[in-house]
């Protein structure tokens, strides 16, 4: 059993820590960043803070950290959400993304208050509805992006890798999330699916370090090509 339990452990930290080293990653790169990965380093920074408060709620002051999670449902909510409104072209989309940033928060609160405890239960309701929409988006943006020839986007392989990465993660962890509460009360059923998730979460990150490499490739690039023509201009003269 001790074994399992540090295996597990292991796990964890090895997930928490590639969110650390995206996270310092993406922040090194800002300048370089387009829009929407901006966005998803506030993603990242988010949930590695986080991480951070939650343990240090259960940790060192013996609390229930549950209330982070319903604190962070609608911050993420509407940081994920962003990522979608820079890359989705539709304007009718872009109103209803905007609607439901609006809207999502007020139902956090409601949520918290009537339905799912704010003290005791882990924010299910809320964040099943983020999966749901973030698959919502992922499906639209890449028929959209394959289907209508006349959508350019800078960088937009990239921009295609990141939704595949975040349809895979919210998608593959959708019932999971849904009875995450339920879950929550068997412990082996709850080691499994935290290995679970990370799992996933670790495949998802591969796809979102690889769109980070191919943005550095793309930057490394024009440095040096701009140095290259920067030379050539001063032979020249």
């Amino acid at each position: 059993m001790e074994i399992e339990i540090n295996w597990l452990r292991a796990l964890l930290n090895f997930s928490e820590g590639i969110n650390w080293f995206i996270s310092a990653y993406l922040l090194i790169m800002w300048r370089w960043l387009t829009t929407p990965f901006k966005w998803l380093a506030a993603v990242f920074i988010d949930l590695t803070l986080g991480v951070v408060l939650s343990n240090s709620a259960y940790i060192f002051f013996d609390l229930n950290n549950r209330f982070i999670f319903h604190l962070r449902s609608p911050i993420h909510f509407i940081l994920i959400s962003m990522i979608f409104y820079t890359i989705i072209e539709s304007a009718i989309l872009k109103r209803v993304i905007i609607g439901l940033i609006i809207i999502f928060p007020l139902y956090c609160i409601l949520n918290a208050l009537f339905i799912e405890s704010f003290w005791y239960s882990t924010p299910t309701v809320p964040e099943t509805i983020t999966h749901l929409v973030v698959i919502i988006y992922s499906i639209y943006f890449i028929y959209d992006t394959f289907v209508n020839p006349t959508l350019k986007f800078h960088a937009k392989d990239t921009y295609v890798i990141l939704v595949l990465s975040l349809f895979f993660y919210y998608a593959s962890t959708l019932v999971q999330e849904m009875t995450f509460n339920l879950i929550g009360y068997n412990n082996d059923l709850h080691k499994v699916y935290n290995a679970t998730v990370c799992f996933i979460w670790i495949i998802h990150n591969g796809g979102i370090l690889y769109t980070l490499r191919m943005i550095y490739k793309d930057n490394y690039v024009a440095k040096k090509n701009s140095f290259l023509l920067k030379q050539s201009e001063k032979t020249t003269f």
